[in-house]
């Protein structure tokens, strides 16, 4: 092997692991993409919240603040119903839960919708439980639990893209690896890592046109609660949507480094120079 594909094949190892570890952090942390805003505005329809006037607060007999009713007015936001600092990821969300996990309301069936509660017990009863929903996690995932259908089978397909990232970046390692060791033939190892590294590229910038989308659309969520969701009203982008530029950019790096620096024709190229084998016709010695 030639100096030239050497080098490049060392790069295209080097560009692989910077693409795991980005895609494997942001696929295990469930605050990559997006975190809550510190004062995001209101999000559920005030008409179905349950009436300031019910909320009593009193004190019992052992001097013990109690309360009854629901305050309306403290479950507007998505920082009051979701909690602080509430952010997701590729793969899940702060809590934990995937894009398609909710939490289970004590006594009915598990990882039910706000809409099939609101079915089930009606809109007043759901909106009075809000202080239950909220102190149980109940919430989160929020895109399930909002019935936000389309923007989670969104979310979801960067996810699966970001899951075959790491794997096509994990095999380029073994494969640029295995070319540098001599155990790949020139020309395979020209063409294979030429169109995955194409396919990576592409991938990368579905990714980055997906979270664009998804971070600036206003969203319908199937319920009366909150019925509309933008995310850019209410969270801030973190680090997900830059690694997902850089390994768009790294691809296509990977992807001209190949295609310029790696030699398909192997030992006949050598130092720059072409080496070529003649045969004597009479006697088939070479000459």
């Amino acid at each position: 092997m030639d100096s030239k594909s050497a080098i490049v094949h060392v790069l295209c190892v080097t560009i692989a692991l910077i693409e795991v570890a980005f895609c494997v952090a942001a696929l295990a942390d469930g605050r990559s993409v997006i975190v809550l805003k510190d004062e995001p505005p209101t999000v559920v329809d005030t008409a179905v919240l349950p009436d300031t006037s019910d909320f009593i607060e009193y004190n019992d007999a052992d001097g013990i603040t109690q309360t009854t009713g629901t305050r309306g007015e403290d479950y507007q936001t998505l920082a009051q119903l979701l909690g602080p600092r509430y952010g997701i990821g590729l793969l899940k969300d702060s809590s934990g839960r995937g894009w398609w996990e909710t939490g289970d309301v004590p006594g009915l069936s598990a990882g039910m919708t706000l809409m099939e509660l609101i079915n089930e017990l009606g809109v007043g009863p759901v909106a009075g439980a809000l202080p239950l929903v909220v102190k149980g996690d109940i919430l989160k995932h929020p895109i399930q639990f909002l019935s936000c259908t389309e923007l989670r089978d969104t979310g979801m397909a960067a996810m699966s893209l970001g899951i075959i990232a790491v794997i096509a970046a994990g095999l380029m390692v073994i494969f640029h690896a295995a070319a540098l060791s001599g155990l790949v033939k020139p020309k395979v190892a020209k063409v294979v890592p030429l169109l995955v590294w194409v396919v990576l590229s592409v991938g990368f910038l579905i990714v980055v046109v997906l979270a664009a989308v998804i971070y600036t659309k206003e969203w319908t969520c199937h319920n009366p609660v909150i019925p509309k969701l933008k995310p850019e009203d209410h969270f801030d982008l973190t680090y997900g949507l830059p690694f997902a530029c850089v390994g768009f950019v790294a691809s296509v790096v990977a992807v001209v480094a190949v295609a310029l620096g790696v030699s398909s024709e192997g030992d006949l190229v050598s130092g720059g120079r072409v080496s070529l084998k003649v045969t004597n016709p009479a006697t088939g010695e070479a000459v």
